[in-house]
């Protein structure tokens, strides 16, 4: 078929038959391009084509992507860390490469993300490090997704409690002491809480100074 140039279209000939262009017409509200094509061969009767034409005017959607956690709400002690995996997921448009950032943190913590950014749709581990004098109590914290001209944020509860509450039900008790015990000269991670790779009378001392403490 005889060459034509036009918007997101290109021609050539087709096997070893071959056609003229009586006529072409590009209508931009259907974005539909109508090719009137003689052909040479006489056993082939002309024929009217018609092709859906992507021109550029806007008819793609622009990206837009949704955010999405793992976990609505979190729990962790002072000087320990804790994940939360989060989404982000195609809405609209081509993926674009995603970013991720938090705030909201309480003092003294800190948040990585790993991948750092991704394109949707995809997911992304966000840690959160504390330190044993992160503030006791619940805060929001707000994770926002950039990229593409698109931003994205969602939101999830972080509760911090004091350390020694093993089990992060609120209160330093016998059920945290209880634990302990159970994993007493070991390198249980969940009760060395001073993290220097042994569970002993140093962990049950930090313990002890938070008895019956809540947030």
């Amino acid at each position: 078929m005889t060459e034509v140039s036009l918007p997101g279209i290109e021609w050539g000939q087709q096997g070893s038959t071959s056609a003229s262009i009586a006529g072409a017409v590009y209508d931009p509200t259907s974005h539909k391009l109508y090719i009137l094509g003689l052909w040479t061969q006489p056993e082939i009767a002309d024929r009217l084509y018609v092709f859906s034409v992507n021109d550029g005017s806007g008819t793609n959607p622009p990206f837009d992507f949704a955010l999405s956690p793992a976990s609505s709400s979190l729990k962790v002690m002072q000087s320990n860390s804790i994940t939360n995996t989060i989404t982000s997921t195609l809405s609209t448009g081509t993926t674009q490469n995603v970013s991720f950032s938090a705030s909201g943190l309480p003092t003294g913590a800190t948040a990585s993300f790993s991948p750092t950014s991704c394109n949707p749709t995809c997911t992304t581990t966000m840690t959160i490090q504390t330190l044993a004098s992160t503030p006791v109590g619940i805060g929001t914290i707000t994770v926002t997704g950039t990229g593409g001209g698109a931003t994205q944020t969602i939101t999830f509860n972080l509760d911090v409690n004091y350390r020694g509450d093993i089990n992060n039900d609120g209160i330093v008790n016998s059920i945290d002491w209880s634990i302990m015990n159970a994993h007493w000269f070991t390198n249980n991670a969940q009760s060395d809480i001073n993290h220097d790779g042994i569970v002993n009378s140093i962990d049950f001392s930090i313990l002890n100074s938070n008895w019956f403490k809540g947030g």
